[in-house]
């Protein structure tokens, strides 16, 4: 009976030590791999989060969303993360768009005025709405 007990906890033992050792290894879908819930232009974005930021929390929040508008600038920080603004038709705010480490051989093609499709996941408002983890899905230079 008491090797019944024992086989029993060393076999719920190890299923647990597997299970663990699988999330604590599990890593993100990458962005590219996720579905958008929606597609934006910056200025439908932006104030629906300016009219009423809690609606719009519950409907965005950490969720995949597609923004298409135009560069205002990019701005790479000293730890080489790259920032595009996307202009939101407000002069209050911007769209603000964290790209992720991948798209970091796109960068150079980005230049204000040019038109871009980005998906990120969105991480709420402050006085920009933040996306981050930022894919480039397409840019058009030609104005």
């Amino acid at each position: 009976m008491k090797r019944i007990i024992f086989l029993l906890l060393l076999i719920i033992a190890l299923f647990g030590a597997y299970y663990f050792y699988k999330e604590y290894n599990r890593t993100a879908v990458p962005v590219t791999q996720l579905k958008s819930i929606n597609i934006f232009t910056p200025n439908e974005l932006y104030t629906e989060f300016k009219d009423n930021e809690t609606a719009a929390n519950l409907k965005y929040l950490n969720k995949p969303i597609e923004v298409v508008g135009k560069i205002v600038a990019t701005n790479t920080a000293e730890n080489g993360i790259t920032t595009v603004a996307i202009d939101s038709g407000d002069p209050m705010g911007v769209i603000s768009c964290e790209l992720s480490s991948s798209e970091n051989p796109k960068i150079s093609k980005l230049a204000p005025l040019d038109n871009i499709r980005i998906k990120g996941i969105c991480t709420g408002f402050l006085t920009d709405v933040i996306l981050n983890n930022c894919v480039i899905l397409s840019v058009d230079n030609k104005l």
